[in-house]
C-alpha cells in the first residue's frame, strides 16, 4: 500500500531539509522551526538567514523554537548567530517567541544572558521564555 501525499494548506508555508524543518501558519502568525539533527556552524548561520527571511515575509507574531539538537553546537557559535538575529528579531512584528530545551543547562543560561544584553540594546519588546516542553511553550504563546 502506497502512502497518502496530502497538500498542507494555502495558509501553512513549510520547509525541511537535512538538518531544519520549519513552517510558517500564515492565518495565526506562527512559525515553528525544529532542528532535525544537530547542525554545523554553517548550517546554524544559514537557518539564521532563513529566519530572518520568514520572519519579514509573513510577519510572524509568535516563533516556538525547538533547540532540543542544538548540543553540538558551541556555545560561541550560538551566540554570534544570535547576536546577528537580534537587530532583525527587534525589527520584526514578533510578540513572543517560545525556545524549547529540555536539557543543557549551560546553553539555558547562555541564552537567557544573550537575550537579555540584546533586549536592552536593541529595546526589543518581544517575550521571549524558555520552557522544558512543547506543551508547556505552545500553552505560553497561546496565552495571547
Amino acid at each position: 500500500m502506497e502512502p497518502v501525499a496530502f497538500a498542507l494548506p494555502d495558509h501553512i508555508d513549510e520547509l525541511t531539509n537535512s538538518y531544519l524543518q520549519l513552517w510558517v501558519d500564515t492565518d495565526v502568525k506562527l512559525m515553528y522551526t525544529e532542528w532535525l539533527t544537530s547542525p554545523s556552524a554553517q548550517e546554524y548561520k544559514q537557518a539564521a538567514a532563513l529566519f530572518i527571511h520568514y520572519l519579514q515575509k509573513y510577519e510572524v507574531e509568535y516563533w516556538l523554537m525547538d533547540s532540543n539538537r542544538l548540543g553540538g553546537l558551541s556555545l560561541q557559535e550560538q551566540r554570534k548567530v544570535i547576536a546577528q538575529l537580534a537587530p532583525a528579531v527587534a525589527a520584526s512584528c514578533l510578540k513572543k517567541v517560545a525556545r524549547i530545551i529540555s536539557q543543557d543547562e549551560g546553553n539555558r543560561v547562555m541564552f537567557e544572558e544573550t537575550v537579555q544584553e540584546l533586549k536592552n540594546k536593541y529595546q526589543a519588546s518581544v517575550e521571549i521564555q524558555q520552557f522544558w516542553t512543547f506543551n508547556e511553550a505552545a500553552k505560553w504563546v497561546a496565552m495571547i
